[in-house]
C-alpha cells in the first residue's frame, strides 16, 4: 500500500473490530427481518380468514372495472372473483 495516504490505512485490528462490530449489526438486523416475517405471516392469516368470512356471507354485487381481462370485484366488500 502507499505510504502517503496520509494515515488513513485501518490497522488490522481496528478492521477485525470494525468488522464484528458489523457482523452483531447483521445479526440484529436479521433477527428484526424474522419478526417481521413472523408478523407479517400473522396478518396474511387473518386475511385469509377475512375474504374467506366475507366470500362466504356477503350478498356480492359483481362489478368490473372497464379493462381487458379485469376481474370481478364485489362492490360491497372488495371480495375478487
Amino acid at each position: 500500500m502507499d505510504s502517503n495516504d496520509g494515515g488513513k490505512t485501518p490497522t488490522v485490528e481496528s478492521e477485525i473490530l470494525n468488522n464484528e462490530k458489523l457482523q452483531i449489526r447483521l445479526k440484529g438486523c436479521e433477527h428484526n427481518l424474522v419478526l417481521l416475517q413472523i408478523e407479517q405471516n400473522a396478518i396474511w392469516k387473518l386475511l385469509s380468514e377475512s375474504y374467506a368470512f366475507l366470500n362466504a356471507n356477503c350478498d356480492h354485487e359483481w362489478s368490473r372495472e372497464n379493462q381487458l381481462y379485469s376481474p370481478l370485484q364485489c362492490s360491497k366488500c372488495g371480495v375478487k372473483k
